[in-house]
């Protein structure tokens, strides 16, 4: 699935503020497909989003597989070189 606030066929309809409002957004995703408890699996960004959720509702999600979850740590210099040479 798309994440709201990044391209494809979401659409935002106010501004993301903070990790309590993303993971809001999933669980009122989860609910609205019918998933009321959930095993995540996801990689970079999704696995923060999963994590995210997963701190705040865990009631929400049975399990998360989280490859090289993003969004833990600061990125040097050298990332964004790196970034924009690929």
């Amino acid at each position: 699935m798309d994440t709201i606030d990044e391209p494809g066929r979401g659409r935002l309809s106010r501004p993301v503020r903070d990790a309590g409002e993303h993971a809001a957004w999933l669980a009122e995703v989860l609910t609205g497909i019918g998933h009321p408890r959930v095993h995540l699996a996801s990689i970079s960004r999704g696995g923060w989003l999963a994590l995210n959720l997963a701190a705040r509702s865990a009631g929400r999600v049975a399990s998360v597989t989280a490859v090289e979850p993003a969004g833990f740590g600061s990125m040097g210099w050298r990332f964004y070189w790196w970034a924009t040479k690929t």
